[in-house]
């Protein structure tokens, strides 16, 4: 591989990387939100089992969909 190839990759990788930061972050301030929201309702402790898989589930679509 040329010096200019591998210079190209190093730039894709660092965009996606920067996608994903992006994606992750807006996951986030997302996620904030709604635990917010969560904390306000009766019965929380039932909800928040709930939403943590809802977590796992959106940052392994967000892996996924990076890599």
């Amino acid at each position: 591989m040329s010096s200019a190839e591998i210079f190209i990759l190093e730039i894709l990788s660092l965009e996606n990387l920067e996608i994903l930061k992006s994606q992750c972050f807006s996951v986030k301030r997302e996620i904030h939100f709604k635990r917010s929201l969560f904390r306000k309702t009766r019965f929380s402790h039932v909800k928040n089992i709930r939403f943590d898989f809802f977590i796992i589930i959106s940052f392994f679509k967000l892996h996924k969909k990076y890599n």
